[in-house]
């Protein structure tokens, strides 16, 4: 038995008309399974309560109940029942009444059987669409199901990281994935697993993943265990980190701390894998926009891991405590890492040794652990989001990176920590420009190497900056500065020593001579060949010089 075949219920109340519709032609041939018949429209309406038909072949005048009321009564419970009227009157009203209640077909007794099958054709298409439809959103729906976690996930991250900028929007997508916030206050916690950066040792990539995975799920756990009536989203965010947004309703969770929380992963994760578990702790905010600042004060305070050491519970509110304007709120972090470019490109000693005394002036600031903690992370933190904006990092400058953090706990006065700052500026520096110096030459090299091949071409500063993919201004500038020369001026220069061969080794004329090095007007070539020797071309073989 085909499951997709339309059922269809033949309704008319002459049996002999039921009998030839029924032996027309081979139904099951064309996609159609004949499920009942009806001798009236009070019956009809039964069959298809009954029956379920996709399709209806219907008359129109008959006793109790006729073809269009027994239809009217049917879509209110099959509203697309496909529907084929059939009639021995040629009447305009019957049609319109037919066309009204959007029927597929009107066809004219006696039935020929080339007529019924065309509109039955047309029915069965629409049909065959319609499962295919209906497959491809069953197949989008299961996909959506399946995809579900992943689309949670990527929505925790949208939010951590401030993506949104309507909370309608994320309450719309929260109620959509079902993702269990709910209005009230949020905390973010920032897990971090190993020593330094979470530093795993020699493990293979794999052994790494699987540990996070089991990380993960035991976060979830205790947390789950721990909630108190709270709600808690867990993600990975990078290499051993994991984000957790903690949500408390209106009312507030009672016996939940996030002291206590943090206890429990600590020892959890200790427990179950040996490991340490750094967190850092936000302040708490009641406005689901704001987790993406929550996100970024649970990160700040865990950059002073390095510092305070790990397995530690960091509190961006013990940190950066609002109450003392007259310290770390005066550090401007942007203009810091504005200046701190500027520095690394110029290398500067005398600039260099200036910025770091500003940092540490005593009139200013009280200087403090806490202050001088800060101000020096902060520096490095600001180095590193350079070096990945040009696709570096510290550990190409040192032996590894997190060797500089720890260095911090290593100085013992305020002047030892300033000039170690000032050689960490200079060390990077000198890094960045030996390499820029190096990338510099290459295309330098490029370019001379391609004006020695083409000088006596048509070229301008565009069609040599193509050769190395760069503007024109910029080519034109990284040439000059390392070299003295621009483009141009140095092209000139080859083609004049070309000329002085030409003029000197063979008999061709001066517009000859001037054409084969790059010169199409003869005047012009003479001109330059003059301002450059003092002489004319002409002099200038003449004198044999």
């Amino acid at each position: 038995m085909d499951h997709n075949a339309l059922k269809l219920l033949i309704v008319d109340d002459k049996p002999a008309e039921r009998e030839g519709i029924r032996d027309i032609f081979n139904w099951g041939s064309i996609g159609i399974r004949i499920v009942g018949e009806a001798e009236n429209g009070r019956e009809g309406i039964e069959k298809a309560r009954q029956l379920l038909p996709d399709m209806i072949i219907t008359d129109i005048v008959m006793p109790q109940f006729d073809g269009f009321k027994m239809i009217e009564e049917i879509r209110s419970f099959l509203p697309d029942i496909k529907v084929i009227f059939i009639s021995c009157f040629d009447n305009f009203n019957f049609v319109k009444s037919a066309i009204d209640l959007d029927a597929m077909g009107y066809v004219l007794k006696p039935v020929i059987s080339g007529e019924l099958l065309a509109t039955v054709s047309k029915v069965t298409g629409i049909h065959i669409r319609e499962l295919e439809r209906r497959k491809e959103e069953e197949d989008l729906l299961r996909r959506l199901r399946e995809s579900l976690p992943i689309l949670r996930e990527q929505f925790f991250k949208d939010i951590l990281i401030g993506k949104f900028e309507s909370s309608h929007e994320v309450w719309d997508k929260n109620q959509f994935l079902d993702a269990r916030l709910m209005p009230g206050q949020f905390i973010v916690m920032i897990t971090e697993l190993g020593g330094a950066g979470g530093n795993l040792g020699e493990s293979s990539e794999t052994s790494k993943q699987l540990l996070y995975m089991k990380v993960a799920e035991c976060i979830g756990e205790i947390c789950t265990e721990s909630s108190h009536g709270s709600s808690f989203c867990i993600t990975a965010m990078e290499k051993a980190r994991f984000a957790l947004i903690l949500n408390h309703s209106e009312d507030g969770a009672k016996d939940f701390t996030t002291e206590a929380l943090a206890d429990k992963l600590k020892s959890g994760i200790d427990h179950r894998f040996g490991l340490e578990l750094t967190i850092g702790v936000s302040s708490s905010t009641m406005d689901v926009l704001q987790i993406g600042r929550c996100y970024q004060e649970a990160c700040d305070a865990l950059k002073f891991k390095s510092y305070l050491g790990a397995n530690e519970t960091l509190n961006y509110t013990d940190i950066y405590d609002d109450s003392r304007p007259n310290e770390l709120n005066t550090f401007n972090a942007v203009a810091v890492q504005n200046e701190l470019k500027y520095l690394l490109k110029t290398g500067e000693r005398s600039d260099i040794n200036k910025f770091v005394d500003e940092l540490f002036r005593h009139d200013q600031v009280d200087m403090n652990r806490q202050y001088i903690q800060f101000v020096c992370i902060s520096v490095i933190s600001s180095i590193q989001i350079h070096l990945i904006e040009l696709n570096e990092s510290l550990s190409s400058i040192f032996d590894h990176e997190f060797v500089v953090f720890e260095r911090i706990s290593q100085m013992n006065t305020i002047p030892e920590l300033q000039q170690w700052l000032i050689s960490l500026i200079e060390s990077v520096s000198v890094h960045l420009n030996s390499k820029h110096r190096k990338k510099n030459k290459k295309v330098i090299d490029t370019i001379l190497a391609f004006m020695e091949e083409h000088y006596f071409e048509e070229l301008s500063v565009s069609s040599i900056a193509s050769k190395v993919y760069l503007s024109p201004c910029y080519t034109n500038y990284i040439f000059r500065k390392e070299t003295g020369e621009t483009l141009m001026e140095h092209l000139a220069g080859i083609r004049f020593e070309e000329a002085k061969k030409l003029l000197r080794g063979s008999l061709l004329k001066v517009y000859e001579i001037s054409e084969k090095v790059g010169y199409k007007n003869n005047s012009y070539f003479s001109a330059v060949f003059k301002e450059r020797c003092g002489m004319t071309p002409l002099e200038y073989r003449d004198r044999g010089a």
